[in-house]
């Protein structure tokens, strides 16, 4: 099982230490419940985003949440990926190593087709074979009145940016 990062905070001052973004916990939260579920060992794949600031890497920060906070230490931790295309690649380099034949990959619905082609381009770039199922999470039509609907929101501008990330992203390749 690979839980793909979602963003980190370099600091935040109510933990001392840095942290993950509301995404990447939302990713990692669902990936450690699904890898109990299904007795799957769990990775989880990010490094610092191209644009991001220096610090630690959002898998290591990810390790720590995961075996402090939830209980659920992550097998394989993948650093390096600044992009969901060297999130596939690095983690295709280090599940190698383990034999691993399928990958259940969790990341919100919006982004899992680039994740997907990602994945598979590394497990064929790489000759693994790899059977990928897609386990996406964040689905679920939030619930509001009608009459709100048509208000801008916070929540809407950022189902927008995500929207154009995506294809900026698909379309680079990234």
């Amino acid at each position: 099982m690979v839980v793909l990062g979602g963003g980190r905070e370099s600091s935040a001052p109510e933990y001392g230490v840095a942290s993950l973004s509301p995404l990447a916990l939302e990713r990692l939260r669902f990936g450690i419940w699904l890898s109990r579920e299904i007795g799957a060992p769990l990775a989880f794949s990010g490094g610092l985003a191209h644009a991001a600031q220096a610090g630690i890497a959002e898998a290591e920060v990810a390790a720590d949440i995961a075996a402090r906070e939830f209980g659920r230490p992550l097998r394989w931790v993948e650093s390096r990926s600044r992009d969901t295309r060297e999130n596939g690649l690095f983690t295709a380099q280090a599940l190698r190593e383990a034999g691993v034949k399928q990958v259940v990959l969790v990341t919100h619905g919006w982004h899992m087709p680039r994740a997907m082609r990602a994945f598979q381009q590394a497990s064929d770039r790489e000759r693994l074979g790899w059977q990928i199922v897609a386990a996406p999470m964040g689905l679920a039509q939030r619930v509001e009145r009608p009459a709100l609907r048509w208000m801008p929101s916070s929540e809407g501008f950022l189902l927008v940016r995500a929207v154009l990330r995506e294809k900026i992203g698909w379309w680079l390749g990234a």
